[in-house]
């Protein structure tokens, strides 16, 4: 009998989701329980603190883990090929060790195992569809959110893009994907020291919808949410004073804020992007602000449409019409090893469906591309005074 038939795939993958947390203070340690997660740092990369990476060791998305710094996500064995550094058959072979599963396995021995793995696999198939609901749910709820805003036009939100130069009045006219919130329920626990940060700010709501489908529009899949205050020092409208000012309500994965349409033949508003002409081009960034700031740059050319992936990690995922033949991937000025290997998986996905791919890379000053916008406004400003 070979090795691989002692256990098969499903069974080791069915085992290890039972023991989430084992398998995650095995492989990303030093960390610790908050309710359903289990909070630690990416073992998969020099993460400075913990804060964007956890392990779901209960609930209805228990054995899953997410890094919404990076984007990335899967299940336990997965986690083990992450820490590990390794391949497929590698993390096999370190997930059969931790599980204690012997090459001389008795028949008995055998049997037992498969037992427990068909209770494993029962619970999580129970698990994924509770989650699927949730999921269903969550998506519904950040939907209300956002029909509750209102666009963004005089509203502290357009003040607060305009403050980096990419306000309804730099663009010509305001995306309708972004809303407005007078006082949208703000909550957010440190991670370190257990603080409790809550309370009602101003907020900017972005719609997030999935990727492009053939039989239909998009699903809606969350929100993201930048919540503002007024300077007190300079009256401006900033990021509120809060921990985390940006965070995703519902799901983003393959998904991405529609930003930026172009213009028609005629001076209109261009067609949607599942509509968007042959000749076309989208430009994909990493945040809203960097995407509305290309489109401030470039978006008076006509078949420009402009998007926001909202991390890197997602920028690979994101889901095109197949009409749409060539991309641009908007990159920082310096970015990291790990951010340019992302930067280059998403260039490979989407040459490897036949798309012309090409990067814009930031060489204007400052680490983005908006910071590069507004110290070009600043310089404008300043020639304009002497």
């Amino acid at each position: 009998m070979t090795r691989a038939a002692l256990t098969s795939f499903a069974d080791i993958v069915a085992l290890l989701q039972a023991r989430p947390e084992d398998v995650a203070r095995r492989y990303a340690p030093g960390g610790f329980v908050n309710g359903q997660q289990y909070r630690a740092r990416n073992p998969g990369r020099a993460d400075k603190r913990i804060g964007s990476f956890w392990v779901n060791v209960a609930g209805p998305h228990v054995g899953r883990f997410n890094d919404a710094s990076t984007g990335e996500h899967g299940d336990m064995l997965d986690l083990i090929q992450l820490a590990l550094g390794c391949d497929r058959r590698a993390a096999l072979a370190e997930a059969r060790a931790f599980l204690g599963i012997a090459d001389d396995e008795t028949e008995a021995q055998r049997a037992l195992r498969q037992r427990e793995a068909q209770r494993a696999r029962e619970a999580a198939e129970t698990q994924a569809r509770e989650a699927e609901a949730e999921k269903a749910r969550e998506r519904r709820r950040a939907y209300a959110r956002f029909l509750d805003g209102k666009p963004i036009e005089n509203t502290p939100a357009a003040a607060y893009l305009s403050g980096r130069c990419v306000g309804p009045g730099d663009l010509g006219r305001a995306p309708g994907a972004l809303r407005f919130h007078p006082a949208l329920w703000y909550q957010h626990t440190d991670d370190e020291t257990g603080e409790v940060f809550e309370g009602r700010w101003p907020a900017m709501v972005a719609a997030i919808h999935g990727p492009w489908k053939p039989d239909g529009p998009p699903t809606f899949l969350g929100i993201h949410r930048t919540w503002i205050a007024r300077d007190p020092a300079t009256g401006r409208w900033t990021k509120a004073p809060v921990p985390k000012a940006k965070k995703i309500q519902g799901q983003h994965r393959a998904g991405y804020v529609r930003l930026w349409s172009g213009y028609g033949p005629r001076g209109g508003k261009g067609a949607p992007i599942s509509q968007a002409p042959e000749d076309a081009a989208v430009y994909i960034a990493e945040g809203i602000e960097d995407a509305l700031s290309a489109a401030v740059l470039i978006g008076q050319r006509p078949g420009v449409y402009v998007i926001c992936a909202l991390n890197l990690g997602n920028m690979a995922a994101v889901g095109l019409p197949p009409q749409l033949r060539r991309v641009v991937l908007i990159a920082d000025q310096d970015p990291g090893e790990k951010q340019r290997a992302q930067i280059d998986a998403a260039a490979e996905r989407f040459a490897g469906e036949g798309r012309t791919v090409s990067v814009w890379r930031n060489q204007y000053g400052g680490k983005d591309l908006n910071d590069a916008l507004r110290m070009a406004r600043a310089r404008e400003r300043q020639e304009g005074a002497a």
